[in-house]
């Protein structure tokens, strides 16, 4: 939530649809600077509404504007809109906030690849790791040995081969380690199955 930019609301009443817009002066980047990638997660910002005890997030969806000849959104200006009206009488502030960050757990994990060119697992599948690009990823055989890394985000392409080469790793079970933010914390583990 950003602590320097928000609007107050003196007595505040009727509904209306809310939009805010930011500038190079307002300190987006730092709002977003948890983010994993802040170049590319506006879309994680959202409005928040203070109901004198917490802020809570309002749905809402960034807009495109335009202005000599159409402009995106980024971080040195854009605009939000409430998704629906907001009833100013439960809220005394509003601000730029960030959606939470997608937490991925097991479940986005595909759990084999079976890369025989059907299109179907042919790599091996982490839902959400876009929003995680400095991710370590270690993949380890029955003897501990590293078969697979990457150390700067993975883009869902991995085939089971072994390291970089185009040799397929045998069918078995193979460990695999994630470290999402590469602080050298291991925030997720587990097991995939390769198999043709």
């Amino acid at each position: 939530m950003s602590k320097t930019h928000y609007w107050e609301l003196r007595n505040p009443r009727g509904s209306a649809q809310l939009i805010l817009s930011w500038n190079v002066f307002s300190g987006i980047d730092k709002l977003l600077g948890s983010a994993p990638s802040p170049e590319k997660a506006l879309d994680l910002i959202t409005i928040g509404g203070f109901d004198g005890e917490r802020w809570i997030p309002i749905q809402s969806e960034l807009k495109d504007f335009s202005t000599n000849g159409g402009s995106v959104n980024s971080l040195l200006k854009g605009y939000i809109e409430s998704k629906n009206r907001v009833d100013f009488s439960k809220f005394s502030a509003f601000t730029l906030m960030m959606r939470n960050i997608p937490v991925i757990d097991s479940k986005e994990i595909s759990q084999a690849i079976t890369p025989n060119g059907d299109g179907k697992n042919d790599t091996w599948i982490i839902e959400g790791i876009e929003q995680y690009p400095k991710a370590q990823i270690f993949v380890y055989n029955r003897w501990g040995e590293v078969v697979f890394s990457a150390n700067r985000g993975y883009k869902n392409d991995w085939a089971g081969n072994y390291k970089n080469n185009r040799d397929l790793l045998p069918t078995g079970p193979y460990y695999y380690i994630i470290d999402f933010e590469n602080d050298g914390r291991i925030d997720l583990s587990g097991w995939i199955y390769i198999s043709d």
